[in-house]
């Protein structure tokens, strides 16, 4: 008796009913946090470090910056130390040729600057 009513319910009623969305599985899930947590520090540390490294040659270019315009600064002078010298030997060459032609270089340089 027990026996036919068993058989008169079909077989796929009995089953447990699946879902069609599954579950994702739970293999591994306590060590994504941990995964996940070494990935954003390991990003953190990158950034850091390429930050690191735009401060560096950020200082860099100051420096660098600062030095070209002593060294500008020192070859303006220079280039003025020559154009005074340049001028002195001109004059000198001047009143030299002057004293030449004259008898005395006391007569030549009056000649040069009257």
């Amino acid at each position: 008796n027990h026996q036919s009513k068993r058989a008169l319910v079909p077989r796929p009623l009995l089953q447990k009913k699946r879902s069609f969305k599954r579950q994702p599985s739970q293999c591994g899930r306590g060590n994504q946090p941990s995964v996940l947590r070494a990935i954003v520090a390991e990003q953190d540390a990158l950034e850091e470090e390429a930050m690191l490294r735009v401060k560096e040659a950020i200082a860099s270019a100051n420096a660098s910056m600062e030095i070209a315009i002593q060294k500008r600064k020192r070859a303006q002078i220079l280039a003025e130390n020559a154009d005074l010298a340049t001028y002195k030997a001109a004059m000198l060459i001047k009143i030299a040729g002057a004293a030449a032609a004259a008898e005395s270089a006391e007569i030549g340089a009056n000649y040069f600057f009257d």
